[in-house]
């Protein structure tokens, strides 16, 4: 917000125009908050993160509205153009299965409406004429673009074939060095820290200790309370063992005691468990469903067992593959985005369409590309920054493209320099999966911004 209003001033050079700028936005922002908590009773966080979006788009429509120069109808085509395709690439994720991305889309979408609404019901008689020198490098000569775009897109798929979807909670969570040393020696400490548990269910207490020593009888090691306490059935069995020992060894033990009678052996009563003291005092490991008896343990991690009535959940493992199906839902998520502004393209510019659509999607491959180049694993987070590339990307392809004087490339500029700074901050955070979006972003973004300036207008 700070970069918005400075950038403003300089390119108007007039501190009247703020109010109008952050009366936009804060009404945009405003708005997108009261559809998300009217949509959702427990708004993410992220969502809010997503919100500098707003800023984004809304500065890019208020840039160019308030910039006069060339004419009007042009602008508000222009900027309802801008608006369709961004509610367009928001729109399908209102038909995801992750709550979180519902949220954005609803909070993204009003939001941007608010601020077109806002804009042209009060900014109508607030245009702000400003004629300066602007000094553009020309585009890229028409008969050296096609094979520069050709260029790019193998460079680009090569790159991103280079990447590698990974989504461990060692990449999304990084503590710092103090809190890091903090939490391992609370693990060598206290257990209770382990993530790893095995749940084993039985019908009754007798049942659900036999299946815990079947399980343990597979070679399976763990703590439970069949450890401290077996099954009346295997009471019984040992019992017998210890019987059949007996007996074959009876005179043997009789001979060397010198004992004149031969001993007898005695039955002693199995154990008996009763529930309800049980449970008083064993509360951590055993817990009731109404069919079921459950026990749970600690257990180390990569253990496999196979048995209906036992169950390894491992925390890590839990999130890493909820992720990684996240981020084969983006995907294709991505890819209908992708086919939706095809189509709407097609409608607005006819032949042209695929000229307003590559620049973002150059944005995308090479965020994609680069950070494969270098090694960074991508994960969901990064996934969901490449809405905003898109989003961000047909923004300035529009602009650039339909735009005739030079001097309304300016705006376009200094729009692109607040979401580019904006986004940009955001790969210096500490909290590694801002820090992932911030970097996608900042990346993408500058991509299609030059690649629409000087490899798509005329």
């Amino acid at each position: 917000l700070v970069a918005a209003v400075i950038l403003n001033y300089l390119l108007f050079r007039r501190i009247s125009t703020i109010i109008p700028i952050i009366t936009a936005l804060g009404i945009g922002y405003l708005v997108g908050t009261l559809c998300l908590f009217l949509f959702s009773q427990n708004p993410h966080i992220l969502v809010f993160v997503f919100g500098t979006t707003l800023v984004s788009l809304g500065i890019d429509y208020l840039f160019h509205f308030m910039y006069g120069g060339e004419s009007q109808n042009n602008v508000h085509k222009n900027i309802l153009h801008s608006l369709l395709t961004t509610i367009v690439c928001f729109l399908p994720l209102m038909f995801s299965s992750i709550d979180l991305l519902r949220q954005i889309s609803v909070f993204t979408i009003s939001g941007l409406v608010a601020v077109y609404i806002f804009i042209n019901l009060f900014l109508q008689k607030n245009i702000i004429e400003v004629k300066k020198t602007v000094h553009f490098v020309n585009p890229i000569k028409s008969k050296y673009r096609p094979y520069i775009v050709g260029i790019i897109s193998v460079l680009v798929v090569i790159a991103c074939s280079l990447g590698r979807i990974e989504n461990n909670m060692s990449l999304i969570y990084r503590p710092s060095t103090e809190l890091a040393e903090t939490e391992k020696i609370i693990s060598e400490l206290n257990q209770s820290t382990k993530t790893t548990f095995l749940i084993i269910r039985g019908s009754d207490i007798q049942n659900l200790l036999e299946n815990e020593e079947r399980i343990r009888d597979k070679g399976v090691n763990f703590f439970s309370l069949s450890t401290i306490i077996p099954s009346q059935k295997r009471q019984i069995e040992n019992q017998e063992l210890v019987k059949q020992l007996y007996d074959s060894q009876a005179k043997n033990i009789q001979k060397k005691l010198g004992l004149r009678k031969k001993t007898k052996f005695s039955y002693t009563p199995e154990l008996s468990l009763d529930m309800s003291n049980i449970q008083s005092q064993m509360k951590n490991l055993l817990f009731n469903s109404e069919n079921y008896l459950y026990s749970v343990t600690f257990v180390p991690d990569g253990i496999v067992i196979d048995d209906t009535d036992a169950h390894i959940i491992s925390v890590p493992g839990m999130i890493k593959d909820k992720l990684t199906e996240f981020s084969i839902e983006i995907y294709n998520l991505l890819i209908i985005c992708g086919v939706v502004l095809l189509g709407l393209l097609l409608i607005l510019y006819k032949r042209q369409a695929f000229m307003y659509l590559i620049p973002p999607l150059f944005g995308v491959g090479c965020a994609i590309g680069i950070l494969s180049i270098c090694g960074i694993p991508i994960t969901f987070f990064h996934m969901l920054g490449l809405f905003i590339v898109v989003g961000l990307g047909l923004d300035y392809a529009i602009f650039h493209i339909n735009t005739v004087a030079k001097s309304e490339l300016r705006p376009v500029f200094y729009s692109f320099l607040t979401s580019f700074i904006g986004f940009g901050l955001l790969a210096f955070t500490s909290f590694s999966l801002i820090a992932a979006m911030g970097l996608t972003l900042a990346i993408g973004i500058a991509v299609s911004y030059l690649a629409s300036l000087y490899l798509f207008r005329n």
